[in-house]
């Protein structure tokens, strides 16, 4: 699973500025660990906080945010967090 600054690294690159996203999609995880992916972690999910929030690239890094989580595992993991120290 990727780090907080690998998704805050990655929302700055394609976005331009940090979006805190995981401290909203990722609260369950106090609670279901690595299984809390199964709330929140959707395109309803990401297009609702953009509304709230008033701001599509709310969604789009909520959707970052996600993709990355599936995407970036272990290995790839580790080496990006070493990367950007």
């Amino acid at each position: 699973m990727p780090s907080k600054k690998v998704h805050k690294y990655f929302e700055r690159l394609i976005l331009g500025k940090e979006y805190d996203v995981g401290r909203i999609i990722d609260k369950p995880a106090k609670y279901l660990g690595k299984k809390h992916r199964i709330l929140f972690h959707d395109t309803e999910t990401a297009l609702i906080l953009g509304l709230l929030k008033r701001d599509i690239n709310y969604s789009i890094a909520t959707l970052l945010h996600i993709a990355l989580d599936k995407s970036i595992k272990g290995k790839t993991a580790k080496l990006l967090e070493r990367f950007l120290k």
